[in-house]
């Protein structure tokens, strides 16, 4: 499957002419503020790009496996999870109390 959608986007993106589905990509990546170029189209068509709000509030849009410095800086994981994550603590068992008559 991916290497069918990975090859689906070579062949799109080595078009001889323009096509509306590359322009289509090129302008949604305009939209989030990322570079169009062809490995960040690329990542956006195999669906690597995501959302991701620093302590700021400032939204990037990233792929994480190829841009950990800047995860790391927000304070997430290349998995996105935050990197200070800090398990749950288990819930006390709630004892019943045995009542004799």
């Amino acid at each position: 499957m991916i290497n069918e959608k990975a090859r689906a986007f070579r062949h799109l993106w080595n078009r001889p002419r323009k096509s509306l589905q590359k322009e289509k990509i090129i302008m949604k990546l305009q939209q989030r503020n990322v570079e169009p170029t062809e490995e960040n189209c690329f990542d956006y068509w195999m669906g690597y790009l995501k959302m991701y709000r620093d302590t700021r509030g400032e939204i990037h849009h990233v792929n994480p496996y190829k841009n950990q410095q800047l995860m790391k800086g927000m304070g997430r994981d290349k998995y996105g999870r935050p990197s200070r994550y800090v398990a749950r603590k288990p819930k006390k068992k709630k004892r019943r109390v045995n009542r004799r008559n």
